[in-house]
């Protein structure tokens, strides 16, 4: 999206959740790796990231450095889409209607 790798994926309360599509450091694809819970684990040296973006364990080490964060972004669910902002989470608009995808119906879904 916008020139930026993204991998979405779902909470285990099924929210949505998104982050950037690179480990830090080796550029590693996140969506080449799983989910277990409410993280990603990296598919090369198994890093477990949260829907924040911070990387909350390593196998290698037993701190996390501040470092070892990845973008994280904002996503809000309406009728039969999920939203996506890839801007600065303060200049989200939340008082704007939502978007009622009902005014597309020429549209066609699938669930």
């Amino acid at each position: 999206m916008l020139e930026t790798p993204i991998v979405p994926y779902r909470l285990e309360d099924s929210t949505p959740a998104a982050l950037y599509d690179r480990r830090p450091r080796r550029w590693a694809p996140l969506s080449e790796g799983h989910v277990d819970g409410d993280k990603i684990i990296c598919p090369s040296h198994g890093m477990e990231f949260n829907a924040g973006g911070y990387c909350t364990k390593s196998p290698t080490q037993t701190m996390m450095p501040k470092t070892a964060q990845i973008p994280a972004f904002e996503e809000r669910e309406a009728g039969a889409f999920v939203w996506i902002w890839m801007g600065a989470k303060e200049a989200i608009d939340c008082d704007s209607p939502r978007v009622d995808y009902q005014i597309y119906p020429d549209w066609s879904f699938i669930h």
